[in-house]
């Protein structure tokens, strides 16, 4: 590709497609400011430029490189000196070096130092009693830490002993439950006992119920069997026979009670109206104890 010159370029650009565009060249474009293109291609103003003093800058109006100003020739006692360490030396020279029109007057620069001073131990003084309340209330917070902490103490505790209560009351519990599930076990064991001895009580009723029937036929066949005329007379109803086995029984009873009477009354008799000692006494009141209860005893007391 051949080379066109800069002039040719600046032609170039009054091309119509860009006629009438400010900053291009054109006529009656409005005044604009002197910029510059970076080497990397992007517009900049000339006082932008001073940004990078080792760059030059392009100028576009005059189709020139501008070099920015250079810094100034190192002293003779600077040139071995770097930029920043020369820069340092010459402001700490420039600040050694008393002015005469800005130093103030010994009483002035005393008055200075005294009011300073006094400044300095007032903040002094301020600091100090602010830490001596900082330590006051350092004291105050490890007094409630102390007291936090024997409450903690206090706490936990009561918080074992409510823990060992409560397992205390859950073995109980459970204990009593396991009381209760035998219990219940046992109350089931005796309710199947109960029924067993019910059913067991109904088939003894019902063999009594035999047995008393039986025995009445026994004993109305027995009464029946009189003879008459050569002729077993025929037995009486069943209504009969058992008003007459309970007339029977009656009549038994009231000779047994006869013959209790008779034996204590006997057992009286034997005993002796007066007799001495304690042998005496032992006797009469082992006939006494068994005149009160007839039977095998009062009949080997008789005996």
């Amino acid at each position: 590709m051949p080379k066109v010159p800069r002039a040719a370029k600046a032609d170039r650009s009054q091309s119509p497609m860009k006629r009438g565009r400010p900053g291009r060249g054109s006529v009656g474009a409005a005044p604009r400011a002197r910029t510059s293109l970076s080497p990397l291609g992007r517009a900049q103003d000339s006082e932008s430029s001073l940004l990078l003093p080792h760059r030059p800058a392009y100028d576009s109006d005059d189709d020139i490189f501008v070099l920015p100003p250079q810094p100034a020739p190192p002293g003779p006692g600077e040139a071995c000196l770097p930029s920043g360490r020369r820069k340092r030396k010459l402001l700490h020279e420039s600040d050694s070096q008393p002015s005469s029109e800005s130093s103030p007057a010994p009483e002035e620069r005393g008055a200075q130092v005294d009011s300073r001073v006094a400044e300095l131990e007032a903040e002094a003084k301020r600091l100090r009693a602010a830490l001596d309340g900082s330590g006051a209330l350092v004291e105050s917070w490890k007094a409630q830490a102390q007291q936090q902490a024997a409450e903690a103490a206090a706490a936990r505790e009561e918080l074992a002993a409510a823990r060992r209560e409560l397992e205390q009351s859950i073995a109980e519990r459970e204990r009593c439950a396991a009381e209760a599930d035998s219990l219940r076990r046992d109350l089931a064991a005796m309710s199947t006992r109960v029924e067993d001895l019910k059913h067991l009580r109904g088939g003894l009723d019902g063999q009594l119920a035999d047995v008393k029937a039986l025995c009445c036929n026994i004993l109305t066949a027995v009464g029946g069997a009189k003879v008459d005329g050569g002729r077993a007379a025929s037995p009486p109803p069943r209504a009969d026979a058992r008003a007459a086995a309970a007339q029977r029984g009656a009549a038994q009873e009231r000779a047994a009670a006869e013959e209790a009477g008779a034996g204590r009354a006997r057992a009286r008799e034997d005993v002796p109206r007066r007799s001495g000692g304690a042998r005496g006494r032992a006797r009469r009141g082992v006939l006494r104890q068994a005149a009160k209860q007839p039977g095998v005893q009062l009949a080997r007391v008789v005996a």
